[in-house]
């Protein structure tokens, strides 16, 4: 491979990489944090039964808004082009880390949720 097809292929591997990323680093994150009671990301009288309700819908809402932004932001890069698509999905990948991080630092659901979820809407660029 010569370095201009790297130099080509480069941010697309590394978009690819990111959004696999993002879909696998909450396993061992989100688990201990919403499970363990002493974390205070819940209060401590939470049932388990709730905590791990709602680290199953923190961990489903990347794959089903891949589900649905897939097909937008591929027909969006027909239209468009794909570089200025990945540009932009990169950078609502970017906004989506941002606000999970914001909501893990305030101990926010509704923003961690959020995040996951525009996340996951961005990281459907791999139709791209």
């Amino acid at each position: 491979m010569h370095y201009r097809q790297v130099r080509i292929l480069f941010p697309v591997y590394l978009t690819f990489f990111l959004d696999n990323m993002g879909f696998a680093i909450v396993f061992p994150i989100f688990g201990p944090m919403i499970l363990d009671p002493d974390t205070h990301f819940f209060h401590p009288d939470t049932l388990f039964a709730t905590r791990t309700l709602m680290l199953g819908v923190i961990l489903a809402c990347f794959p089903l808004m891949q589900l649905f932004g897939a097909p937008v932001l591929g027909e969006l890069s027909d239209i468009k082009g794909r570089k200025k698509i990945l540009t932009f999905s990169v950078f609502g990948t970017f906004l989506g880390y941002s606000i999970t991080a914001i909501g893990l630092f305030f101990h926010s659901l509704v923003f961690v949720i959020a995040g996951r979820l525009l996340t996951g809407l961005f990281a459907g660029n791999t139709s791209i």
